[in-house]
């Protein structure tokens, strides 16, 4: 479902925020290779996006305030 959501936001150039959830009960191994695969995903040809991964609650405030 990530993937065909991924294509069309890409399809219609709008901003893009994956947030992964239930990691607390999610294996710590499953989360780190979900994270790997988005990152790689995202950095691919096809996709040409620059992953941020953002942890505290702040960061992803000033991050929203200065997408163009």
């Amino acid at each position: 479902m990530t993937k065909e959501h991924l294509g069309i936001s890409l399809a219609l150039r709008v901003p893009i925020f994956i947030v992964i959830t239930k990691i607390d009960i999610s294996p710590p191994d499953v989360y780190e290779k979900t994270k790997e695969t988005l990152i790689k995903i995202l950095r691919s040809p096809g996709c040409n996006r620059i992953p941020v991964v953002v942890r505290p609650e702040d960061d992803l405030t000033k991050l929203s305030e200065n997408i163009a």
